[in-house]
């Protein structure tokens, strides 16, 4: 057989075999701002659309205000899944940018990047994520605005759902100036002690004389 038409051979068999199969190791890029996986039929190589049925995910975050560089924990609830792309972005819908930035310790997921480090998070393989999955969000240093996180959870290769937003978590301006007040109080407290030791040395030094 000719080198070259077994060449050719590989080369599609490759690149069909890749396009079908997903994306095993993460969102890609082009899912950024669509969040669509992009899945091709595996007979056809048509692109597989987000299934229409209710969806058995929904996602919860821990509190309802958040400030410069403060942190919401963000759960995946519902059902095991696959695959996964989850931001936050700004809550007027105003931008597609993600804001701020993922952490996860969770097996098999990794933060990655769409316009920044660290901006996204997704899988790191195809194994199953369990129900309750959470992940850690920072806020920016700087201000944002109030934000909603949006994912795209996918059950397998052939069953996804696009567009799960969380609650409104809101900005607070006033958060990180709120700042404990120990010196007042240690001085409080000190004033009153320095007035005992003034009484017991005066009382020492007349029962000395």
């Amino acid at each position: 057989m000719d080198s070259k038409l077994i060449l050719t051979a590989l080369v599609f068999v490759v690149c069909h075999t890749s396009s079908v199969e997903g994306y095993g190791t993460g969102a890609p890029p082009a899912a950024c701002v669509t969040m669509v996986p992009g899945h091709l039929n595996s007979t056809t190589s048509d692109p597989i659309n987000p299934s229409d049925d209710p969806s058995p995910y929904s996602l919860d975050v821990d509190i309802e205000m958040v400030g410069k560089g403060g942190t919401v924990q963000v759960t995946i609830k519902g059902s095991t899944f696959r695959g996964f792309l989850l931001q936050a972005r700004l809550a007027d819908g105003s931008s597609t940018d993600p804001v701020g930035t993922f952490s996860t310790s969770v097996e098999n997921t990794k933060t990655t990047t769409c316009t920044a480090t660290d901006d996204s998070v997704t899988h790191a393989n195809t194994e199953i994520k369990p129900d309750g999955t959470t992940v850690t969000w920072m806020a920016p240093s700087m201000e944002f605005g109030d934000i909603k996180f949006m994912a795209t959870v996918a059950e397998n290769h052939d069953v996804f759902w696009v567009g799960h937003e969380s609650s409104t978590v809101s900005y607070d301006p006033t958060e990180p100036t709120a700042e404990p007040e120990p010196t007042t109080q240690s001085a409080t407290w000190i004033v009153p002690s320095l007035s005992v030791m003034m009484s017991l040395l005066v009382a020492a030094v007349a029962l000395y004389y």
